[in-house]
């Protein structure tokens, strides 16, 4: 049985399109206001960075006024280290307990704040159904998506709450394998080449994890969100009817990923451009909360309608666009 063939750029400009049609056939500013608060809510908590390494070759004793050198690592400037930080420990927990209300203050500051996080992500995972709705329909409703997607917006929140937690667990078990192994390493005093080596392949490996992380929330925003809205499902019964067809064309999709990326390149130049060339008062509108959503509008829309064209080229079973909305002229 042949497979559909799977492009880029015909989906690309469909998106377009798309883009054009919803914002500017006709132009409404009540609408982009409308469309923009619950782009504004979908993207929230969107944004990314990370690093280090070192390396030696020495592997003679040598005496000096500075200590002695093993593999390059000088063991008394290590000592000193070791002892700066016991120190600044010590302070800080005689510190901690001679202020203990001070200390108590700033804890339920960091809990409320956490709470007032986690509160907001809720209504971001409820704000994706609503603007993916909107784009859909080509319309700028707010109360009625907002309850309608309900149940699909809980199921992403603690999906993802989840994810995060079992994703940061990994990584810290990678990022304190590493801290581990250099402090165990420095602490016998025989650092080499090979020990520089290890620590690259835990930074390798942190990296790769990151990609892969950075991968799957990728197919979430743009396929599994689709396929949860389209067929009235939890996050885990997405997954599990979109990744046959992952598997089945996972070239297809790392493609898609690397698309994406370059178009996203594409759109920060674009940005950066519209910026200066209106003065910086562009750059101002676009960090102001919800402002900046409005004025972004077209960039959104159009990365928002990108997914859904690239994952109707599958099929009518996951074409939203063509079951739920009528056709572009």
């Amino acid at each position: 049985m042949s497979e559909n063939p799977i492009g880029l750029t015909a989906p690309t400009s469909r998106a377009w399109a798309r883009m054009k049609r919803i914002l500017f056939a006709p132009f409404d500013l009540g609408k982009w206001f409308a469309l923009g608060f619950t782009a504004w809510l979908a993207t929230m908590f969107e944004g990314g960075g990370s690093g280090g390494g070192g390396d030696s070759d020495s592997d003679s004793s040598s005496e000096g006024g500075d200590g002695t050198e093993i593999g390059g690592m000088n063991i008394s400037n290590w000592e000193e280290a070791k002892g700066a930080v016991a120190e600044w420990i010590d302070t800080a927990t005689a510190w901690m307990q001679d202020n203990s209300g001070i200390v108590m203050l700033i804890g339920g500051l960091v809990l409320f704040v956490i709470v007032i996080v986690v509160v907001l992500y809720w209504v971001s995972c409820r704000g994706k159904f609503m603007f993916l709705d909107n784009v859909v329909w080509n319309r700028a409703l707010i109360g009625q998506p907002w309850k309608d997607y309900k149940r699909q917006g809980n199921s992403l929140f603690w999906w993802s709450i989840g994810f995060g937690i079992f994703t940061s667990l990994i990584f810290l078990a990678i990022f304190g394998g590493a801290g581990w192994y250099a402090f165990t390493t420095l602490e016998a005093g025989n650092w080499i080449v090979s020990n520089t080596i290890a620590l690259a392949m835990f930074g390798l490996g942190l990296f790769l994890f990151v990609c892969l992380c950075a991968y799957i929330g990728m197919l979430l925003e743009n396929f599994v969100i689709p396929v949860m809205y389209q067929n009235d499902l939890t996050t885990t019964q997405a997954w599990m009817r979109f990744l046959p067809l992952h598997n089945r064309r996972v070239f297809r999709f790392v493609l898609f990923a690397i698309w994406k990326f370059l178009l996203t390149i594409v759109a920060v130049i674009a940005i950066f451009v519209v910026g200066l060339g209106t003065c910086c008062i562009g750059f101002i509108l676009m960090i102001l909360p919800y402002i900046g959503a409005v004025v972004l509008l077209p960039m959104t829309v159009f990365f928002r309608s990108l997914g859904l064209e690239f994952l109707a080229q599958f099929g009518g079973e996951w074409d939203v666009l063509e079951e739920l909305s009528p056709p572009l002229a």
